[in-house]
């Protein structure tokens, strides 16, 4: 007999246990129903026979809840539902796959459950799946499906404008296709308007989806017919829409383009009212134009040729003036005009002609919807804002008023401040217009406070607000109250002119509105005048008296800056011109600069190009505080915050960075004036004491 070593047995013991607890802990892997079972459903699939794969993984699904096949059990009973077209039932299993973990094929996944979402009807969840992948999936076949589903989903809705849109993401992942989408494009644009095609085109961000309702626009009015009658509309749309792929199917378009891809020579072409009636405005911008030129030779850019045309104040002299330049002289750029009656009517013939024009008019809107107009003016927008944000951010107003003069630019201007102040939460308590040939404003006072309503009565009239008739004024409401200035509103905004709002002042302090704090302050709280670009003239504080002290306007330029460029100009105008410049000149010189440095390190440039440069350029210099263009084609302007102190009109925000020349005697000038005031505050508080101890 064999002897065994004493602890063996027990070693083998525990050998053994050590291995029954690893197959308890680990499992006994699948049973053999589960395998044959799961086998039988791969054969299935391969077969194409998808109703036993459904049936097949169901039953792996509920039989073996923790199967090792659940997980793919999942996956293969959504994509057979998927062929089955049973969408709640693939999206269930779909979803529950990649819940678990799964991430096979994960694009091909979100696709398949995008696709159910739209067919089960889901629209509130649908739309995004699908755009996910239309944008996002790497299979272009995919992402062109999910897209044209999308499409047809916003069809079934009857949202055409939509429909185009979803076509849009074909376009930018090149999945158009003539044949098959542009049918699909006819039954979107069927549920639209010619206006809401226009407004599609208009939209320069989605240039593909733009020049897509171009073309239907096109097709819906019969211009595609290579007729002259039609040369206009298929001109404009090469013009619009220079790279776009329909290009072919337009009758003529391949021709024009090719045209405003050209290089030409630099030549720049100026359309200004030399002589007649307007002719002051017109020399004064070309005296800045002149000024550009002299400093774009100082900066060393390459000379360029300017081609200057009269237009007489006419706009069908102007009319013509720009079929010349754009045709007969070939220039690049046409810079004007000035007045807003030729802008209205050149605004659409540059765009016809398809050549740059950079206006310098106040009227607003001509440039929107246009990729060939540009504006350099001040807008009203950016005025009431830079006032707002000083008036309301750093000097805490939240309370106003408005006058306005009965003409169209002060109604924009009001009507912009009303909406922006209420936008950023204040009130504005009164609103009331006055005659452009107003001398006496003490009535527009009375007005403002109520005074005039409550002793004559209010006449039918005296509810309307000339210009602005969709608006009512706040104050007249039954019954009608005074307001009591400093309490119930806090600065009065004034669009108009300096020589107007030196009059009005006065009359509004006659009145007991304390502007300029020329009462005492201690009955009559202080209120602020507010007011544009307009203002902004040396005669303000002097026509205006102590009226207009601590008024505060906005501008782009302001002659006494600190800004080197601004003394540098004012000093160049003086020694050509014997005079200081104003904001016409100034305008004329900024936006002049601003195309000879777009063309300046080259000898050639097309029209396209230069528009191209123009809308990503930032000016190199700016005296007018000019920043580069909005996607609307109109210039981005850094506003000043000016105000009147001791009859001048100094910079009040941002604070000046140097001392100009002399600024060391107005600094003390400024002392000494806020000495005096802090001297009548005292007084004031004086009076006050000696009156509660009077009423006591």
């Amino acid at each position: 007999m064999k002897l065994q070593r004493p602890g063996t047995g027990l070693l083998v013991l525990r050998i053994a246990v050590v291995a029954v607890t690893c197959l308890l802990l680990l499992g006994a892997g699948p049973t053999w129903k589960e395998k044959q079972t799961w086998k039988q459903a791969q054969r299935a699939q391969t077969a194409g026979q998808h109703e036993k794969v459904l049936q097949l993984t169901t039953l792996l699904i509920e039989d073996f809840p923790e199967g090792d096949y659940r997980q793919d059990s999942h996956r293969l009973a959504g994509s057979a539902a998927m062929a089955l077209q049973q969408w709640p039932v693939a999206r269930a299993n779909l979803e529950t796959y990649l819940q678990l973990g799964g991430r096979d094929d994960l694009p091909k996944l979100q696709f398949w459950i995008a696709l159910c979402l739209a067919r089960e009807g889901k629209l509130e969840v649908a739309p995004a799946a699908l755009r996910n992948v239309a944008v996002n999936d790497p299979d272009l076949v995919r992402s062109a499906a999910a897209a044209r589903e999308l499409v047809e989903l916003h069809l079934f809705e009857g949202n055409g404008m939509a429909a185009l849109q979803g076509q849009g993401l074909l376009l930018q992942r090149g999945n158009f296709t003539t044949a098959e989408d542009l049918p699909v494009s006819r039954r979107a644009a069927e549920t639209l308007s010619d206006e809401q095609l226009e407004e599609i085109e208009q939209d320069l961000e989605h240039a593909e989806v733009a020049g897509l309702a171009g073309y239907l626009l096109l097709e819906r009015q019969e211009a595609l017919l290579d007729a002259p009658e039609s040369d206009p509309q298929r001109m404009a749309f090469a013009l619009h829409h220079p790279e776009h792929f329909l290009l072919p199917e337009v009758p003529g378009a391949l021709e024009w383009t090719e045209k405003g891809a050209l290089d030409i020579g630099k030549r720049i072409g100026v359309l200004l009212p030399l002589t007649g009636r307007y002719a002051g405005v017109g020399q004064a911008a070309q005296r800045g134009i002149e000024l550009s030129l002299a400093r774009a030779r100082l900066l060393g850019w390459t000379d360029t040729e300017l081609i200057t045309i009269d237009t007489t104040g006419d706009p069908a002299v102007a009319a013509e003036g720009l079929r010349k330049l754009a045709e007969d002289d070939q220039v690049s750029v046409v810079l004007g005009p000035i007045l807003d009656d030729e802008g209205e009517l050149l605004a659409s013939q540059a765009e016809a002609l398809g050549v740059p024009m950079v206006m310098m008019v106040r009227r607003p809107g001509l440039t929107i919807g246009r990729i060939n107009v540009f504006n350099t003016w001040l807008t009203a927008e950016e005025q009431t804002e830079a006032l707002l944000d000083h008036a309301m951010e750093r000097l805490q107003l939240t309370s106003f008023v408005i006058a306005y003069p009965e003409k169209e630019s002060s109604a924009l201007l009001a009507s912009q401040f009303w909406d922006a102040a209420e936008a950023r939460g204040a009130k504005v308590a009164a609103v009331e217009s006055y005659k452009t040939d107003s001398k006496d404003f003490r009535e527009t006072a009375r007005r403002i406070l109520g005074t005039q309503y409550l002793k004559y009565g209010p006449l039918e009239g005296d509810y309307d607000l000339p210009l602005l008739p969709e608006r009512k004024k706040p104050h007249m409401v039954d019954p009608i109250t005074m307001l009591i200035p400093g309490r119930d509103f806090h600065a009065v905004f004034v669009p108009d002119n300096y020589k107007r709002v030196a009059l009005l002042a006065p009359a509004f302090v006659y009145e007991r509105i304390n502007l300029g704090a020329h009462l005492p302050r201690h009955k009559y709280p202080p209120v602020t005048l507010l007011g544009g670009a307009a203002l902004n003239h040396a005669d303000l504080g002097k026509r205006g008296d102590r009226s207009t002290r601590g008024a505060i306007l906005v501008d782009g330029f302001f002659l006494n800056s600190t800004q080197p460029a601004v003394q540098d100009f004012r000093a160049a105008y003086r020694e050509a011109y014997y005079k200081d410049p104003g904001f016409i000149e100034a305008n004329a010189y900024d936006t002049s600069l601003l195309a000879l440095q777009v063309m300046a390190d080259t000898e050639m440039i097309s029209r396209r190009e230069f528009r191209r440069r123009l809308t990503i350029s930032t000016p190199l210099e700016s005296i007018t505080g000019a920043r580069g263009m909005r996607s609307n084609g109109e210039m981005r302007h850094e506003m000043l915050c000016l105000t009147v102190r001791r009859g001048s009109i100094i910079q009040l925000w941002p604070p000046p960075v140097e001392e100009p020349e002399g600024a060391s005697k107005a600094e003390a000038k400024d002392k000494k004036a806020e000495a005096k005031d802090k001297k009548a505050e005292a007084k004031d508080k004086k009076a006050e004491a000696k009156d509660k101890k009077a009423e006591a």
